[in-house]
C-alpha cells in the first residue's frame, strides 16, 4: 500500500528502469491485532508530513516472525511523525548492529541489478562505528553525538558503554546492497528497488535481522540497561510499585534528593516541600521513603487526571528562599527495583528502565566489595554538605580537619579540593548528599581527580600537607597524613585510602549500595577502578542519621491526619 499525503505533487521515483539507490528509512511498528491501527497511524503521519516536498509511505506486511510485522518505509519527513508507541524502538539499532556483526554468515537481501556499476569497497567493511549518538547519564544529562571520518571504536568516539545510553549509529558492512546503515528507531540505507514488490521481500530480511542475536557477542552490553519503550510500560511499573505497598512482595525503594537539593551550598538552607493538593508556602522537610510511602498509603492510586500517584509532583524551595519554588515529580526523587513477570525493573533518575537480572546481580556483587569505613564520623543531624562540615568544624573534633574549600591551584592548572575532611588514619573524605546520579557523579569526580593529581604532581603533595595545617589539624592528622604522602611518593600500592561519605537518610537506617541510583552505582563501578589503578583503595561510609521529628504534612483527599513527615532541626 503506497498513500501519498494530499498538497504539493509528485513524490519519489522509484529506482528500477534508472538503476539508481533509492535512500529509505524503515521503521517497525510491534505486531497489532489486526491492520487498523497501523493504517490509522500511517494516515496520520501522511497527513502531518503534507507539508513536505517528498513524502511517501510505503507499508508492507512481513510473516518472518510466528505473529505478523508491518514494516513502514518512510520517504521524506514521514518518519518522524509515526507514534512511538506503534513501534519497536529498537529495530533499527539491533537490525543494523546484526548485519555489521553477521558478516558473510547472512546474504544480500536481493541481487545487484545487471548493468548497475559496482561501487569499490574502501576502508575495512567490518568497522567499528562510523557516527553514534547516545545520552550521557553520568553526569548532567544531556545528548552527544560524535562522528569520524573512519571507521572508529567507540572509546574513540568519548562513548562510555558503561553509563552511556545508546540511541543510534552508523555502520559499515561488508553487504553492497547495505553498505553504510544508520540504526536508531529505524533503520536507514541505500539499495535498489525495482518494484512495490521489492518492499515485501526487504521487510522479510529486515524483520528476519532484527530477530537475530549476532549482535550480542561484541554489542551485548545495550541489553543490560534499556529505556523502557512507552510511558504507558513505565506508567505501569509505578503503578505497580504503589499496588505491593504493604504486601509481602513490597519492593525496596529509597528517596534521593533532586540535584538543585543535593548541591546546595548554601549552609542552612533546608529542602522545604509541600505535597500534592497542599497549598500555601512549602514548610515540611521529607527524609526517607517511610514517610512519603505514609502518604501513598492514604491517598488513591491515581490522580485527578488519572496518572500513577507517582507522577505527582511535590513543590519545594529552600529555606528563605520561598519565592523560588520548584516543582518535581515523586518519581525522580526515588530509587526502585522490583520484578515483573520475568523482567527485571529499576526506577532510578526519573526514568523506567528495563535491566539484564544477571547483569544487575554481577553490577551489585562487585559493589559489595567495596568496604565500608569503620571509622567513626560525627552523626548526620539534618541540612546540607556545609551544615554538617561546619558541625564539624564546630565540634573541634580531634580525630578530624575540615579542609573544604581550602582548594589547591597549581599554575596553569585548575582549582580542585585535595578533599572536604582529612582523618587521623590519613583517609581522604569527600562528603556530598545521598542524590541523584549527577550528584553522585561530582563526588566521584573530585575524587578521581584529586587521586590523579596527588600522583602525577609532587607539589600537590605538599600543598595537601599545607592546608592540613591552615585547618588547624591536631598533630596525629598531620603525622597520618605526612606519613601516607611519604609512602604515596614511594609509589607503594594501596598507601592511600579515599572515602566516599554519603549523607542522609537510607532505607531500613542501613546503608547500602543498592539503595543508590542506577547510573550512581555503574559510575561508583568506574570510579573504584580509576582509583585502584592509580594506587589507592576506596571506602564508603554514611554518618549515622539523627533525623528529629517535626511538621506534618497532608495533602487533599486524606482519610486521617496528615502523613508523618519530619522536619529537620
Amino acid at each position: 500500500m503506497v498513500l501519498r499525503p494530499r498538497g504539493r505533487p509528485g513524490g519519489i521515483r522509484w529506482a528500477g528502469a534508472r538503476r539508481r539507490p533509492a535512500d529509505r528509512r524503515a521503521t517497525e511498528p510491534e505486531a497489532p491485532s489486526d491492520v487498523a491501527p497501523v493504517l490509522a497511524a500511517v494516515r496520520a503521519a501522511a497527513a502531518d508530513s503534507a507539508g513536505d516536498s517528498e513524502a511517501v509511505l510505503v507499508v508492507a506486511r512481513s510473516t518472518a516472525t510466528q505473529e505478523p510485522r508491518w514494516v513502514v518505509y518512510c520517504f521524506g519527513g514521514a518518519s518522524r511523525s509515526m507514534p512511538t508507541e506503534l513501534l519497536d524502538t529498537r529495530f533499527g539499532v539491533v537490525t543494523a548492529l546484526n548485519r555489521h556483526s553477521v558478516g558473510d554468515g547472512v546474504g544480500p537481501w536481493r541481487e545487484v541489478p545487471v548493468g548497475v556499476r559496482r561501487r569499490r569497497v574502501v576502508g575495512d567493511p567490518t568497522a567499528r562505528v562510523r557516527r553514534v549518538s547516545g545520552e550521557v547519564r553520568d553526569v548532567f544529562r544531556h545528548r552527544m553525538d560524535a562522528r569520524a571520518d573512519s571507521a572508529s571504536p567507540l572509546q574513540g568516539l568519548r562513548f562510555d558503554k558503561v553509563s552511556d545510553l545508546l540511541r543510534s549509529l552508523s555502520v559499515r558492512t561488508n553487504d553492497e546492497l547495505m553498505r553504510d546503515v544508520d540504526g536508531g528507531r529505524g533503520v536507514r540505507f541505500t539499495t535498489y528497488v525495482d518494484s512495490l514488490d521489492d518492499f515485501v521481500v526487504l521487510a522479510e530480511y529486515l524483520v528476519d535481522l532484527r530477530q537475530r542475536t549476532d549482535y550480542k557477542a561484541d554489542w551485548g552490553w545495550i541489553d543490560q540497561i534499556v529505556p523502557v519503550a512507552t510511558r504507558a510500560e513505565a506508567d505501569g511499573v509505578l503503578r505497580e510499585i504503589v499496588r505491593r505497598i504493604g504486601t509481602p512482595d513490597e519492593p525496596a525503594v529509597d528517596l534521593v534528593l533532586p540535584d538543585w537539593a543535593a548541591q546546595n551550598e548554601h549552609a542552612s538552607k533546608r529542602l522545604l516541600i509541600a505535597l500534592p493538593g497542599q497549598r500555601g508556602v512549602p514548610h515540611g522537610v521529607l527524609t526517607s521513603w517511610q514517610h512519603l510511602r505514609g502518604w501513598i498509603i492514604k491517598h488513591p492510586p491515581e490522580d485527578d487526571d488519572g496518572k500513577p500517584v507517582l507522577r505527582s509532583r511535590i513543590r519545594a524551595c529552600l529555606e528563605g528562599l520561598t519565592s523560588d519554588v520548584e516543582s518535581v515529580a515523586i518519581s525522580d526523587l526515588i530509587v526502585a527495583e522490583l520484578k515483573i513477570g520475568d523482567r527485571v525493573y529499576v526506577v532510578s533518575d526519573g526514568e523506567v528502565y528495563l535491566v539484564e537480572e544477571g547483569f544487575l546481580k554481577r553490577l551489585d556483587d562487585e559493589l559489595e566489595r567495596i568496604p565500608w569505613s569503620t571509622f567513626p564520623f560525627p552523626d548526620y543531624r539534618g541540612g546540607n554538605e556545609p551544615d554538617y562540615l561546619d558541625a564539624v568544624k564546630r565540634s573541634k573534633n580531634p580525630r578530624l580537619a575540615v579542609i573544604d574549600r581550602l582548594n589547591v591551584k597549581l599554575p596553569g592548572e585548575t582549582a580542585f579540593e585535595a578533599c572536604d575532611l582529612l582523618t587521623d588514619e590519613g583517609t581522604l573524605t569527600f562528603a556530598k548528599m545521598k542524590g541523584r546520579s549527577s550528584t553522585f557523579s561530582h563526588l566521584c569526580t573530585q575524587a578521581v581527580v584529586s587521586a590523579e593529581m596527588l600522583v602525577r604532581e609532587p607539589q600537590v603533595r605538599v600543598e595537601l600537607l599545607t592546608r592540613a595545617i591552615d585547618a588547624n589539624a591536631r598533630q596525629p592528622i598531620l603525622d597520618a597524613i605526612e606519613d601516607r604522602l611519604g609512602r604515596l611518593e614511594a609509589r607503594e600500592q594501596g598507601c592511600l585510602k579515599i572515602c566516599l561519605l554519603l549523607l542522609g537518610t537510607w532505607r531500613g537506617d542501613q546503608p547500602s549500595v543498592r539503595s543508590l541510583p542506577l547510573v550512581s552505582r555503574l559510575l561508583l563501578q568506574k570510579t573504584w577502578q580509576r582509583i585502584s589503578e592509580h594506587g589507592f583503595e576506596l571506602e564508603l561510609a554514611s554518618p549515622a542519621a539523627r533525623v528529629h521529628a517535626g511538621s506534618e504534612l497532608s495533602g487533599r483527599n486524606t482519610r486521617r491526619p496528615g502523613a508523618d513527615v519530619h522536619d529537620v532541626r
